[in-house]
This record gives C-alpha cells, structure tokens and sequence, in this order.
C-alpha cells in the first residue's frame, strides 16, 4: 500500500516539486548558498574564516577554493559583459596604433577582429595557470612566516583575504558599469580591492602570523613588496603566451609589432 493510500486515499506527491532558488544557483552558476556569508564574513571577520578553514570545519562557511574560483570566474565573465576581456586587448596590451595593427597585417589574409576573439578565448583558459604562479610567491612567504602549517593551509588563508575583497570588487564594477567606462571601471575598482585586501591580510597576518605589532607590520610589509614582483611576473608569464599564440597561430611575431611602433620597420 502506498503513502498517498494509507493518509486516506489523497493524491500527494512524494518528493519537493521542484528544485529551490539555492540548488538552481548551484546547478547552474555553482553558487552555494554559503557564499554571501563567507564573503560577508571575510570582510568583517576574516580571522574566524580563517581559523574555521584551518580546522576544516565546512559547517559554517563555504570552501575557499570553490568560492575564488566562481568569483574570479563571475569577475572575468563581467569584464567581459561590459566590454573587455581577462588580459585586455592586444592593442591595449601593445599600446599600438591602429595604423601600426594595420601594417602588421599588410600582406596577411588575419583581420584584427579574427585575432582578438581567438586571442581573448586562450587566454581566458590560460589566465588561471598564469594566476596560479604568480599567487604562489604569496603563499611560499605566508609558509616563510609559519613553517609549521601546511601549505595548503596557507593557500586557504591566502584565498580567504582575496574573497572578501573581490566581493566588494565586483559589486562596484556592476555599480559603475552603468555610468563609467570600463578603464574607470577597472581603476576604481581594483584600488579599493587593493586596500580591502591590505585591510583584511593584517588583521589576519595579526591573529594567526605574529604575536606583536611590530612584527606584524614587517610581514605585511612583506606582501607589499611582493605586490610589484608577482605583477610583473603574470604581466611576462601574459606577454610570453600572446607572442607565443600569434607566432604558431597566425605566423605573426608581435616583437614585429614592437619593432613597427619603434619605427624601425617601414
């Protein structure tokens, strides 16, 4: 005899009828319901995140890793939407003329449009390879300032102080999509990630790196220096990968490019 007979003969379904808002979220975007209050926490409270990664308690707060990867991937999939791509485009890049692009061409059936649709998609693949290097550096001096923890645990700790701040990223490039160009956009944007991100790296560099102010301020001072250095690594890690694209894709040698804008090709 079934359920639906024994409670009187009704004809009751067995089973929700539907999936909720939170498992569509899932489904589709990988959202976990979790997420707004990871971020929010890591904003407020990033200390308590942190400790409850260490501990690998999941019952309060979503992964690290799951929540960077979808909101550095909801980030490039919004610069995209409002114009740009995750690396810029190659003029953008190259800082060439139009008239330069053009001469660079000459005598190629490649249009720059064609190059630059093909270009973004690699790269968008590529980025996070790229991100995962130069985000190393910052985990290898996170395991320099507490050799007993585990590396992992570190990385934990270092997506953690990015998740809040990319949060807050995020919502004021969707704030200034409607009236701001994308440079603007990106400008704004990026230097308040930067001292969210300062704000909430010392109070956890504090709680879980150092037992005195001073030595805390010598070792966020250590990630500010090595804010330039991993910059610059991911800009020649980009750079060596669209010379490289260009060259095996389209027999194109972007130091030709260089050399054009230098004026020592005519």
């Amino acid at each position: 005899m079934t359920e639906a007979k024994r409670d009187g003969g009704e004809n009751r379904p067995e089973g929700p009828t539907g999936p909720s808002g939170g498992e569509l979220l899932d489904a589709v975007l990988g959202w976990n319901t979790r997420f707004i209050r990871t971020i929010l926490d890591s904003l407020i409270n990033p200390v308590a995140v942190s400790r409850a990664a260490l501990e690998s308690d999941m019952t309060r707060y979503a992964s690290a890793l799951r929540l960077f990867i979808f909101l550095y991937g909801l980030m490039m999939g919004l610069t995209a939407l409002i114009g740009g791509s995750a690396t810029g485009s190659l003029e953008t890049q190259s800082g060439a003329a139009p008239e330069h692009l053009a001469q660079w061409l000459a005598g190629t059936p490649h249009t720059m449009p064609e190059i630059e649709s093909s270009l973004s998609f690699w790269t968008s693949i590529v980025i996070w390879p790229i991100t995962a290097i130069s985000s190393s550096f910052y985990i290898l001096l996170l395991k320099a300032y507490a050799p007993n923890r585990t590396l992992y645990g570190h990385m934990l700790i270092y997506l953690i102080t990015n998740n809040g701040a990319m949060g807050i990223q995020i919502l004021l490039l969707v704030g200034m999509a409607a009236w701001a160009d994308l440079m603007t956009a990106a400008i704004v944007s990026m230097s308040v990630l930067l001292v969210i991100y300062l704000v909430i790296t010392a109070r956890v560099i504090f709680a879980l790196y150092s037992q005195t102010v001073f030595g805390a301020v010598m070792k966020l001072l250590g990630i500010v220096v090595l804010m330039p250095i991993s910059i610059a690594i991911s800009g020649v890690l980009q750079f060596l990968f669209v010379a490289a694209y260009l060259q095996v894709g389209y027999e194109l040698s972007i130091f030709q490019l260089m050399a054009i804008q230098a004026g020592d090709v005519q």
